[in-house]
């Protein structure tokens, strides 16, 4: 027997044998032709010659078997299972039938002569490509449509286990990714997107490595309509024939377009509907409307697509539109310190065409900032009187109509002035009266005002200044002494000063003032005319206990013992005698510097026509007269001129059948 080595693999070999000494040869073709056995495959340079979506070529080194060796390749799937295999005397095969993005070892073995195998050699392990997935078969890719998401569906066209890109786009070019989905399975449920917008829905399939294949054709969809937000303030603005209105886009997305209208006369909308505003702002002006009228208003979304429009959002009792504002407006009677306002004023009817009442504003500020006066009068009323005002100062005012509401729809008058009153003033000179004279008075009503200063009512050298003016509202002027007070005029009276100096006791200043007769408000007698001083810390007129009235003489005087503002009076009598009153008491004649020092002792609140007579303890009777506008003034003279002495009298009051019985002091 003999061993050879350094032979080629699988390979038969023919042998002979002869005895060294020579002889025959012992020829082997004549029985069966030994071979070698085949070498086990090695690494190629390139393992993976190519793959595809259900193919690949494996590719392997020869290790010196003979050409025309066979092998066998293999392709094993995750479970170890034989996917595919080819049997070929290349040194490469292709496995075919493979599934898509699916991971496979290969192996391969040499094939000896006889037809054993030999191996395997581990090529090694690789993934088959991706596919492009597809559309939904069913032609349906969209389902579970809301107003903030859906779910998209597709073909997944891949083994399974392929993960999927998904994304949505707000534009068929994809460039703007709203949202993405990363998954397994062959749909993708979004969640959170905006309202009434389109989607454009595409996919990608994933290869194990995570690269994507190309998209898919993007589809577009819709998301429902929302309903808009209700804001807490819907009213963003008004005038007498518009509204507008506001609400929340909410989750609705930009662009989309909203239909607003509004009714005055159906809650539900099905008739009287003012024209329609459609808008792409959250805002709209609704036009046309009625003045001074009430209305609802609803909103809705329109849908970008086939999908039903959105439900109203109902806004109920809006606002009122304002009223028509007045047509025109004027200054008249511009006086020191008053001033008439007077404007046109709406018809009473119908509700869209009058007002609840005007509001009249006058101030010294063109933006109406620090308001002098204010007052809101009645819908059938046209004129305004103002008082208070400063003299030489320019005023501006304005009158509004009042909606339903109370809203204002303002109409300026522009501005006057008031003019610099009347200032008469002297230095007390300590030898001769100091007369102060007004002849020249604007106020209707007053045609002069004299006032006489006695020497030795105040230090030599005060200046004592006499100024026809009124600082106050004399329209809301009242006393705690009368019934009730009515002005002569909204701004008739005088303001005495002395460098804030009083007379000094016993002297006090006389006061002369001249009225028109003509010019007496109507309905007011001249003989109820009294003059009361305004007591700045009590917010009240005082009467003036010396005042009397001429009627003959159109005058009205009183003795002065306080510097102050004065205006004239007409009082009005009481009903009955509850409310009598009787001051100053105890009344002390002889002392003026004494609070209750008053030239006269004052009997007031008391019915027209009243009896009044006083009468000593024992009975006597020592004066009686007649109230004049339920007030009557007693001087402490008896009926036969003498001043009564001090001590307690009596005091009957007699009206209509009724009598009441005061008693009252005096102190001489």
């Amino acid at each position: 027997s003999a061993s050879f080595s350094d032979l080629i693999p699988n390979t038969s070999y023919y042998f002979r044998v002869r005895a060294a000494d020579g002889g025959p040869y012992y020829d082997s073709s004549q029985t069966p032709k030994p071979a070698t056995l085949a070498a086990v495959p090695t690494a190629a340079a390139v393992p993976f010659a190519a793959v595809h979506m259900t193919s690949m070529t494996v590719a392997w080194s020869d290790n010196g078997n003979a050409p025309g060796t066979w092998y066998r390749a293999e392709a094993l799937d995750a479970a170890a299972a034989v996917a595919a295999s080819s049997v070929t005397r290349n040194l490469s095969a292709a496995l075919t039938g493979l599934g898509k993005n699916s991971i496979y070892s290969a192996r391969v073995w040499a094939l000896d002569l006889s037809g054993a195998a030999e191996g395997p050699y581990a090529i090694g392990s690789t993934y088959t490509l991706v596919d492009q997935p597809k559309p939904d078969p069913s032609g349906q890719p969209f389902s579970g449509l809301g107003l903030d998401g859906f779910t998209f569906s597709f073909d997944g066209n891949n083994s399974p286990g392929t993960r999927y890109l998904v994304r949505l786009a707000t534009a068929a070019t994809a460039a703007s990714v709203a949202a993405s989905s990363n998954t397994a399975n062959q749909a993708a449920s979004f969640s959170g997107l905006l309202s009434n917008r389109f989607y454009y829905a595409s996919v990608a399939a994933l290869n194990q490595s995570g690269s994507a294949t190309l998209f898919t054709v993007a589809q577009p969809t819709a998301t429902l309509v929302a309903t808009p937000l209700a804001l807490a303030g819907p009213l963003l603005s008004r005038s007498s024939t518009t509204l507008g209105l506001g609400w929340g886009a909410g989750t609705l997305a930009p662009g989309t377009l909203y239909s607003a209208r509004l009714s005055s006369c159906s809650p539900d909308f099905s008739f009287g509907v003012r024209p329609t505003s459609d808008t792409y702002e959250t805002s709209a002006v609704l036009s046309g409307l009625q003045p001074n009228t009430s209305y609802d208003a609803q909103v809705r979304a329109e849908s970008l697509s086939t999908n039903p429009d959105g439900a109203f959002l109902t806004m109920r009792q809006l606002a009122a539109t304002l009223a028509t504002p007045p047509a025109a407006a004027a200054f008249r009677d511009v006086y020191y310190t008053s001033a008439t306002a007077v404007w046109q004023r709406l018809p009473l009817a119908p509700s869209s065409g009058t007002c609840q009442g005007y509001r009249l504003e006058v101030s010294t500020s063109p933006a109406f900032t620090g308001v002098v006066y204010s007052s809101t009068v009645a819908n059938g009323v046209s004129t305004a009187a103002v008082g208070g005002l400063s003299c030489g100062t320019a005023y501006h005012a304005r009158v509004g109509s009042l909606n339903l509401e109370g809203q204002i729809n303002w109409l300026s008058f522009g501005s006057t002035t008031t003019a610099l009153p009347p200032i008469s003033s002297g230095t007390v000179s300590g030898e001769d009266v100091l007369t102060l004279v007004l002849s020249t008075v604007a106020f209707p009503g007053l045609t002069s005002v004299r006032v006489a200063v006695p020497v030795r009512a105040f230090p030599v050298g005060t200046n004592v200044t006499a100024k026809a003016e009124v600082s106050t509202d004399l329209a809301l002027a009242n006393s705690n002494q009368v019934a009730a007070l009515t002005p002569f005029g909204s701004s008739v009276g005088i303001e005495l000063s002395a460098e804030g100096l009083q007379p000094s006791p016993p002297w006090c200043v006389a006061l002369v003032v001249g009225y028109d007769p003509d010019q007496v408000p109507l309905g007011q007698d001249p003989k109820t005319l009294r003059l009361f001083r305004y007591d700045t810390a009590a917010g009240q007129w005082t009467l003036e206990s010396s005042s009397k009235v001429d009627v003959s003489g159109r005058t009205l005087t009183a003795c002065l013992s306080h510097f102050s503002l004065l205006a004239p009076f007409f009082i009005t009598a009481s009903a009955d005698l509850s409310s009598v009153q009787v001051f100053p008491q105890p009344w002390e004649i002889g002392d003026v510097a004494s609070p209750y020092w008053a030239s006269a002792l004052q009997f007031t609140k008391m019915p027209a026509e009243a009896l009044v007579r006083i009468f000593t303890v024992t009975g006597e009777l020592v004066s009686r007269g007649t109230a004049v506008g339920g007030a009557y003034s007693w001087d402490g003279s008896n009926r036969f001129g003498h001043q009564a002495a001090s001590g307690t009298y009596l005091v009957t009051i007699e009206s209509g059948g009724q009598t009441q019985v005061r008693r009252v002091v005096i102190i001489r």
